[in-house]
């Protein structure tokens, strides 16, 4: 019980820098409701997701809080939207001819 405490302390504390996890996630879920997406609406999306990581990205750089908890439990975040992110690609990729145009013609050419 404490341990699931400490965790969800720090779970809460690193959420601030995952602004952008819950729009991830709500594309999941479309995905995991078979429902074909807006691949259009879903490329501005994901490229506005994109620059909201690259500013807190620059952000944490200079943060100088970071404990080693903070960062195992944003790494585990992190693992998640990344496997997130990877299904939907995955399941939509070359399936959906219009996400497989829009979203790596614009959403992921900023991603470096």
């Amino acid at each position: 019980m404490r341990l699931s405490g400490i965790e969800a302390k720090e779970a809460e504390k690193v959420k601030q820098w995952f602004s952008f996890a819950d729009q991830i996630y709500e594309l999941e879920q479309v995905r995991r409701k078979g429902t074909m997406p807006n691949a259009q609406e879903m490329a501005l999306k994901l490229t506005a997701i994109t620059s909201q990581i690259e500013q807190q990205q620059a952000t944490l750089k200079n943060d100088k809080s970071l404990n080693v908890l903070s960062i195992y439990t944003a790494d585990e975040t992190i693992t998640g939207l990344k496997t997130a992110l990877k299904s939907l690609f995955d399941f939509y990729n070359g399936y959906d001819p219009m996400f497989t145009w829009w979203v790596p013609m614009h959403a992921l050419r900023k991603v470096k």
